[in-house]
């Protein structure tokens, strides 16, 4: 499963009240869950720093090579 899908997933399990408390703070630059979503959701280099950052990572390819 991709890194991005096991977050919004995750997200979107949470309270809409949780994901505008909850801070994550990136380099001195804290940001509400709803904001890192966004960042995420449009694929921003920000974004995919912060899912590795988080320890989201996507899962390896179950393709076969011949």
């Amino acid at each position: 499963m991709k890194a991005k899908t096991q977050f919004m997933k995750m997200y979107y399990k949470l309270p809409s009240r949780a994901r505008d408390e909850l801070v994550f703070n990136f380099t001195t630059n804290p940001m509400t869950l709803r904001v890192v979503s966004l960042e995420i959701r449009n694929d921003t280099k920000l974004g995919k720093t912060i899912l590795n950052s988080l320890g989201y990572e996507d899962a390896p390819s179950c393709k076969k090579e011949v």
